[in-house]
């Protein structure tokens, strides 16, 4: 399976592009080690953007709200005990979504059978 084969009109990303599904297997797999925050500390704004994008086109509406939800925290703007009660929320919060490359390419799958058309290679 290619997560490089997005069409045009599969989602609002641009396809072909290696940042969109580098960045979701990068969210998900750094969510998953060091947790939300840390994510938002390594990834550019870009790269959180688009996979807040890509957990939604692919119906892990939960994980994608709790990215969000992380992206729009300020927590360096927190108190401190503020902050880490935060940071430990969003930690939980991501780990009851458990978006795991199985999830995410079962949820790829779906949407393929479902509409083979929006992933071809453009002519």
């Amino acid at each position: 399976m290619s997560w490089t084969r997005l069409a045009p009109n599969a989602s609002p990303l641009q396809p072909y592009s290696r940042t969109e599904p580098d960045s979701l297997r990068q969210t998900c797999s750094r969510n998953k080690s060091r947790g939300v925050v840390h994510c938002l500390e390594v990834l550019s704004a870009e790269e959180i953007a688009v996979a807040i994008e890509g957990f939604r086109f692919l119906g892990l509406t939960d994980a994608g709200a709790v990215m969000n939800e992380a992206a729009s925290a300020s927590l360096d703007r927190l108190p401190l005990d503020e902050a880490e009660r935060t940071e430990t929320y969003l930690y939980e919060s991501y780990g009851r979504c458990k978006p795991s490359d199985r999830t995410i390419a079962e949820a790829f799958e779906r949407k393929l059978s479902a509409a083979p058309d929006n992933f071809a290679l453009p002519t």
